[in-house]
């Protein structure tokens, strides 16, 4: 049955055929046409693929090689792997005669004429290309290194730049490039668009090039192309590099423009566990929420961890004598291990202070800890943390509300204010009987 069917069909399209001639002929010349088109395509990938073969049989087939890929292959095999450098210029140059804006053979030429020491036909095959061969991505950077070596900043330039905006997977090889070729980091920057500002800074901090970096974080300055969230990447660059006196410089001008000493007294924004703001540990059975109206926070432990928990700042101060205030509420803290305030040195020695820890339950408490900071610390650490607890009820619950931090600067320290005002009236603190002022340790 299913053979009387396709017969039937096969007699309907013949007969469709015998009456449709003209239909006939041009599906034909279309076969013809796609036959003649897989012999040239199967022809060029012969004589391609005999080309990048060695062999004894090689020299009889190569007379005949018309195919400048092909000529190009050969030509790059005996230039690199054999070394035969006139050789390789002879059959670049029959490829350009067989099609003569075969951009391979005028890029390989130029090697050649540059390894044979002909440095003016090098520039001058290289400024041919580089006048009619389009932008890609192989051909730009073939034209970049040629024109290193031959000191066409010209071209290198252009070619630089194309790659950054148009192959930024390449960015690295890119600025190593520039790198070599302009190695004052000024002058650099003059070779870019100010677009590619940043990614040379991100180029820079990866490489932990701090100079640099700085020079490239000026010319972003002096362009205009600074938003909060690059400033806050180069401080955090600075910080890692113990480039605190900057990273402090760059913090105040794009992020902390208040005369406030400390940052976010009030918790109006998000721990942004970063430069010199607060950062927060995500410990497991510790939550944190903003007041209403953004004017403190509010820390919640559930009572199911034994959690080791911090909130901290790193404040940029320097050497005198300061007071850090403010106000605390706590409700039901429980276990051993409670809160407290520690103010230590960063990354120096000579400062560590340290408060009680806070009640379980008080309705306010007001808090003024002074401290001094030594000739051989550029910032300190401020901290509120909870250590892990070592008894058997160790899983602290509790809340506690935190609002009105800042640490002020004194003329002097405490114990140099008039006897006949009381401190707290001095460092402009209300009083009442939940004050304390801390005696300072230094250890």
């Amino acid at each position: 049955m299913a053979l009387k069917k396709n017969k039937h069909a096969f007699l309907t399209r013949f007969a469709w055929l015998e009456e449709n001639p003209r239909k006939r002929l041009l599906q034909g010349a279309a076969l013809l046409l796609l036959l003649l088109a897989g012999v040239a395509h199967l022809k060029a990938c012969f004589l391609a693929q005999l080309a990048m073969n060695n062999g004894a049989h090689l020299a009889n087939f190569s007379r005949d090689l018309t195919d400048p890929d092909a000529l190009a292959g050969l030509a790059r095999k005996e230039h690199l792997a054999n070394g035969n450098l006139s050789k390789a210029l002879a059959l670049y140059q029959r490829g350009l005669a067989n099609f003569v804006l075969h951009v391979p053979s005028w890029l390989g030429i130029a090697e050649v004429f540059n390894d044979l020491g002909q440095k003016d036909k090098a520039a001058a095959a290289l400024r041919s290309v580089h006048a009619f061969a389009a932008n890609s991505g192989d051909t730009t950077w073939s034209k970049a290194l040629l024109a290193h070596e031959l000191d066409l900043e010209d071209i290198l330039e252009e070619s630089l730049s194309w790659l950054a905006t148009h192959n930024p997977g390449k960015f690295a090889a890119i600025f190593a490039l520039a790198d070599l070729r302009w190695q004052d980091t000024t002058a650099l920057l003059d070779h870019f668009e100010q677009g590619q500002y940043l990614n040379l800074l991100d180029h820079y901090i990866r490489l932990r090039e701090t100079e640099k970096a700085r020079v490239v974080w000026q010319g972003m300055e002096k362009a205009g192309v600074v938003s909060r969230e690059i400033a806050l990447k180069y401080v955090n660059f600075l910080l890692q590099r113990d480039e605190i006196e900057q990273a402090a410089i760059v913090w105040r001008k794009h992020w902390h423009e208040e005369d406030r000493l400390l940052y976010d007294g009030s918790f109006q924004e998000p721990p942004a566990d970063s430069g010199f703001a607060w950062r927060i540990t995500r410990a497991k059975g510790v939550a944190w929420q903003q007041l209403p109206g953004k004017e403190g926070l509010t820390i919640t432990f559930d009572g199911t961890e034994n959690s080791a928990f911090r909130l901290s700042q790193i404040v940029p101060l320097a050497p005198g004598d300061y007071l850090f205030t403010g106000s605390a509420k706590t409700s039901g803290l429980t276990t051993d291990q409670r809160p407290f305030w520690s103010i230590n040195g960063y990354k120096c020695n000579g400062l560590a202070v340290k408060d009680s820890m806070l009640p379980p339950t008080i309705d306010r408490q007001e808090l003024a800890l002074p401290f001094t900071v030594p000739d051989s610390c550029l910032a300190v650490q401020l901290s509120l943390q909870r250590n892990t607890s070592y008894f058997f009820d160790n899983k602290i619950a509790g809340t506690m509300i935190l609002k009105g931090l800042s640490i002020i600067p004194l003329s002097g320290p405490l114990s140099r204010l008039p006897q006949t005002t009381p401190p707290e009236k001095a460092a402009g603190l209300p009083s009442g009987k939940n004050i304390r002022i801390k005696t300072m340790k230094i250890h």
